[in-house]
Formats: structure tokens, C-alpha cells, sequence
């Protein structure tokens, strides 16, 4: 797998908060052979950042996070070495009503040029259903877009994290336009947290998050946004793949299940330092 200096450089700041988390942990570790307590703060710090490292390595195999690991393995770690442990989010609770009781559709994200917010909003012109697509988020190019003027589309800006578990709950679908080969997208998860299904480009982590099995709809081209923007408006398919998101969520994504892989990493990690 290779990967150009454009699409590398977005990540240096993981690099480096990784390679920084490797520093403060190996600085704990030699405060404490040589007979000093590590101040609590740094402790902290350090399960901090080393929750960061993990996240960053843990994730799933199709996007930057393989590429790092890749590079890992380049240089000599063992890929046995590289635990990867999917991203969990709270659980919301039960939705009131089915996917289909709603007609609104929401993206939640960031709003600049990259993120394929302006391609979404022209296909939602010409696409013949009575949804509202709900916009919150904010970014340099929102004002161009609100310009656009676009029918059955509101811009809400950024929401505190409490009442956008409201929106999710209450939603019909979440859209998710970005083509750039991004970390992870936890609106995606969740969004399945809340029974919501999504439809996502078929690039990156995406298709490792969104699967295959129903949960959503992964698109290849304009024309696959189109026809999965049109079957928005059919309710059985809506609440059909809600039903799998949320049970992908639980299977996969739900911090029970994704909690104690983390501690069993952590109790390896010590089981080796106590043996060391």
C-alpha cells in the first residue's frame, strides 16, 4: 500500500501525539525503575495519550490507521503487535419511533470544500422525495452553500453533544458525503447507536465501519448517490437498515464490547512489565 505526501501530511499530528505518547510512557517507566514516583499528572498524561495510540493503531484495516500500521510493520514491529479496536460511543438509549417516522436526514460534519457537501446538496435539488436534509455543522464554505438556496435543506450550525443525540434519535438516515480518506467518521457510528442508517462513499474506513451486511448503503459514483438518495424515501427500506444499524452497533461498537479489549490490552502490557 503506498500513500502521497498530500495524503500523508493530514496526519503528521497523530504521528507525532503517537510518538509523544511512546516518549511520556518510556519516561514513566524510567522515573519508576530509578526509585521515583511519577507525579500523578504525568500518569495521567500518559494513559491519555496512550488511549490516543491506541485508538490511532486499533481501528480498522481500510483506512490511514492500516497505512500507519503498515509503516509500523516496515520498520520491524511484528504485525501481531498491532491490536486494532474499533472506536465505541455511549449508548443513547431507544429511539421513540422507527427511521420512518421521520423525514428528516441529517449531515453532521465539517463544511469546506473537501468534505462533498456542495456535490450532496446539488444532487438533493433534483432528487424527487419530500425529506429535509438537516445540516449541522459549520465551516468556511457554509455561506456559499445557504446561497445555494437549495429546497427542503436547513443549516443548523454546530449542537451541543446532548442535543445531537436528540437529532440522531429522532432522524431518518444520516449522509455522509466526504470522498477524502479520512481516519474513522464517528458520526457514523453514531448514528447506528441510534438505530440510524447511513449512506457513505465506499472509500477508507467507511466500508469497514458502514459493512456490508444492511446497515447502510456505500457508494461508488454520482450515480450511486442518487439512487441511494431516492430510496431515502421508502420507509421499509429505512427502517429495514435501521434495525441492522443499531445491531451493528451492539455487536460492534458498544463500549461492552469494545471496553474489554482494551483492558486486555492493558493487562497484557503490564503482565509483561511485571515478567520484565
Amino acid at each position: 500500500m503506498t500513500m502521497t505526501l498530500d495524503q500523508f501530511i493530514p496526519f503528521l499530528p497523530e504521528i507525532f501525539l503517537a510518538t509523544a505518547g511512546f516518549v511520556v510512557l518510556l519516561l514513566g517507566v524510567s522515573m519508576r525503575r530509578r526509585g521515583v514516583r511519577p507525579l500523578s499528572l504525568l500518569g495521567v498524561a500518559a494513559l491519555a495519550v496512550t488511549g490516543l495510540l491506541v485508538w490511532l493503531f486499533a481501528r480498522p484495516v481500510d483506512g490511514p490507521v492500516s497505512i500507519l500500521g503498515d509503516m509500523l510493520v516496515t520498520t520491524g514491529l511484528p504485525a501481531e503487535r498491532i491490536r486494532r479496536i474499533p472506536i465505541s460511543v455511549l449508548d443513547p438509549g431507544t429511539r421513540p419511533q422507527p427511521p420512518s417516522a421521520s423525514r428528516t436526514v441529517l449531515l453532521v460534519g465539517r463544511l469546506d470544500a473537501k468534505k462533498g457537501t456542495r456535490e450532496l446538496l446539488e444532487l438533493w435539488r433534483v432528487v424527487d422525495h419530500n425529506l429535509e436534509l438537516r445540516v449541522i455543522g459549520d465551516g468556511a464554505d457554509r455561506s456559499s452553500l445557504e446561497e445555494m438556496q437549495v429546497p427542503n435543506v436547513r443549516f443548523t450550525g454546530w449542537m451541543e453533544p446532548e442535543e445531537l443525540r436528540s437529532e440522531m434519535l429522532a432522524a431518518r438516515a444520516l449522509v455522509f458525503p466526504s470522498a477524502l480518506l479520512e481516519t474513522f467518521g464517528l458520526g457514523m457510528v453514531e448514528a447506528f447507536a441510534a438505530g440510524v442508517p447511513v449512506v457513505a462513499n465506499d472509500v477508507g474506513t467507511r466500508a469497514e465501519v458502514v459493512g456490508r451486511d444492511g446497515a447502510g448503503w456505500l457508494m461508488k459514483d454520482r450515480s450511486d448517490w442518487k439512487l441511494a438518495l431516492t430510496m431515502l424515501g421508502d420507509d421499509a427500506a429505512v427502517d429495514q437498515a435501521g434495525v441492522l444499524a443499531r445491531q451493528r452497533y451492539v455487536e460492534r461498537f458498544d463500549p461492552e464490547v469494545t471496553l474489554p479489549q482494551l483492558v486486555q490490552v492493558y493487562e497484557e502490557l503490564l503482565a509483561k512489565q511485571k515478567l520484565g
